[in-house]
């Protein structure tokens, strides 16, 4: 495929991003209900003090803890 500026696209590729952002979207949402969950069972309303009111840095990179290893299993083992 062709854009009007006259790169041209691999569909493949272009399939293959979307496939892993589409699973890494999914994915993303595993992280934050894990911490959530964690969080209820240990009672705490966040996961550090340097961000009050957000969750702490954990809550902001814990969709981020599930999207690394499956990112790196889409990579190097499925595709």
């Amino acid at each position: 495929m062709t854009t009007p500026g006259g790169y041209r696209i691999a569909i493949g590729g272009l399939v293959n991003y979307l496939f892993k952002g589409g699973v890494l979207a999914v994915i993303s949402q595993f992280g934050d209900l894990a911490a959530s969950y964690l969080k209820r069972m240990l009672n705490i309303k966040d996961f550090g003090r340097l961000l009050p009111g957000h969750g702490g840095i954990v809550d902001r990179m814990d969709s981020i803890l599930f999207c690394i290893p499956t990112l790196y299993i889409l990579n190097y083992i499925v595709i």
